[in-house]
């Protein structure tokens, strides 16, 4: 059984984001695509603190994935 979300953000300083989120047996798996090249960089350099936090909630088989949201 697998249970999954998609939330869409258009926040001020990061632009739209928009992050899948699915949580299955085999772990979580989180998407996150941003359409500001600048948050797209931000998102990156925190990829290893956002594993870090999970990893402390408890969740240690976690995917994430970041990547260019391209624009409508």
């Amino acid at each position: 059984m697998c249970s999954s979300d998609l939330v869409r953000l258009d926040l001020p300083r990061l632009g739209r984001l928009e992050a899948a989120v699915a949580l299955s047996a085999k772990g979580l798996h989180v998407a996150v695509k941003a359409e500001d090249g600048a948050a797209l960089t931000l998102l990156k350099s925190g990829r290893d603190e956002l594993y870090a936090e999970l990893s402390r909630a408890g969740l240690t088989r976690v995917g994430l994935h970041i990547s260019q949201l391209k624009p409508e």
